[in-house]
């Protein structure tokens, strides 16, 4: 058995998905997480690869943020308008390209959307089929 990297001996509150401690509904997604059904011990289940871009090694923009959906899909909101997507271990490739200006700096999951925000507008993606850049607009972005 592999030592954990974070061993909490002492554990005096706070949150767990252990069977024995916390709520079983304080987490609203629980996923590629792997808690150990032992008390006070938690492991990662997610590893990062290199990554590359349609065969390329060198990506197209710079990525401010990545979101990991509840449907294991990798997004990644770049410096350009665009939001990428992992294609397969190791490959990215261009997802939606956002009608809007400005970065794409937040993306966040919640209730079955995934929300990007760029300089003035929030965007959302019903994770099947439909891209909506103007979902909310007239923010500002100071």
């Amino acid at each position: 058995m592999k030592k954990p990297l974070i061993e909490i001996t002492d554990a005096k509150g706070g949150m767990t998905l252990n069977e024995k401690l916390g709520r079983s509904d304080q987490f609203y997604i629980g996923k590629q997480i792997d808690f150990s059904s032992k008390p006070g011990k938690i492991t990662c289940d997610r590893n990062w690869e290199n990554m590359e871009y349609s065969s390329s090694i060198d990506m197209p923009a710079l990525f401010y943020d990545i979101c990991v959906t509840s449907g294991h899909d990798v997004y990644f909101g770049g410096s350009d308008t665009i939001v990428y997507k992992q294609d397969t271990i190791g490959s990215i490739v261009l997802a939606h390209d956002s009608a809007n200006t400005g970065a794409i700096q937040e993306l966040k999951q919640y209730n079955g959307y995934l929300y990007f925000a760029q300089d003035t507008t929030i965007g959302r993606y019903d994770l099947t089929s439909t891209w909506d850049d103007s979902w909310q607009t007239g923010l500002n972005n100071a």
